[in-house]
């Protein structure tokens, strides 16, 4: 049974690549059956278990430039 509700916080750790770190935290929401989130250089990531990877990827940068225009 899917508990899509609970949320599970992911500590990621310092000189982690975005790439491993959106890898590590869908394997945490597939075996978990449940969402992932986690801070990554201030970008506030949401992971399920069926989020796409490039797509998470793509996420970040734009929110990432979004913070650096401001």
């Amino acid at each position: 049974m899917d508990n899509l509700t609970e949320i599970k916080i992911f500590d990621v750790l310092a000189g982690t690549d975005i790439k491993d770190a959106i890898e590590e935290a869908i394997i945490i929401a597939e075996t978990k059956k449940c969402v992932v989130e986690f801070d990554f250089n201030g970008v506030r990531m949401k992971i399920y278990d069926f989020s796409d990877r490039q797509m998470m990827i793509d996420y970040y940068g734009r929110r990432l430039k979004e913070r650096e225009i401001k």
